[in-house]
């Protein structure tokens, strides 16, 4: 039999990660509504009756980048400590990033505008699913890409030391 540690259902933990994440995630959810329920800069160039919700585009775009980024950043940079790394990506990824996106008001969104209008309907689609697989292969790239340096730096500086320190023995 495992034991609770490795499962992650059994593993109360993650349960707190995950709540915690999620907490903080709806917390700045809450306040970027409020920051984009006064704008509507972009809003009248898809959706000429302003159904677009750029705050809901916004947090979903911002959520699945971040979470490309950790997915290719915390794997690397964390792989001596598998655990740390598992609970890392569980809060951020399922908690905060799940409580500030939610697929849900993209589909309501969608479903508001697809009543009013279809072209509306489809080009709010288009653009999210568009957006974010740009900003998702940004992100993931710009993720691998710190974990590489991160791992680079680490291992220049072990070998540095350990250098130093046959100098040392040397003498």
């Amino acid at each position: 039999m495992q034991s609770s540690r490795l499962e992650p259902l059994r593993d109360f933990t993650v349960y707190a990660v995950v709540f915690a994440g999620g907490f903080f995630g709806t917390a700045v959810r809450i306040f970027s509504d409020s920051i984009f329920s006064d704008v509507a800069v972009c809003s009248h160039l898809i959706s000429a009756d302003n159904a677009f919700n750029l705050g809901i585009f916004a947090a979903n775009i911002v959520a699945s980048s971040l979470v490309a980024f950790l997915s290719a950043y915390i794997p690397k940079r964390f792989s001596r400590r598998p655990r740390a790394a598992c609970l890392i990506m569980r809060g951020c990824s399922m908690g905060f990033c799940g409580g500030f996106s939610s697929i849900s008001s993209l589909v309501a969104d969608a479903l508001t505008l697809e009543s009013q209008r279809f072209s509306s309907f489809l080009a709010y689609y288009l653009l999210s699913f568009a957006a974010s697989f740009v900003f998702v292969w940004v992100f993931a790239a710009l993720g691998s890409h710190m974990a590489n340096r991160s791992a680079d730096h680490h291992a220049n500086h072990h070998a540095s030391s350990k250098h130093s320190s046959l100098k040392k023995d040397l003498r």
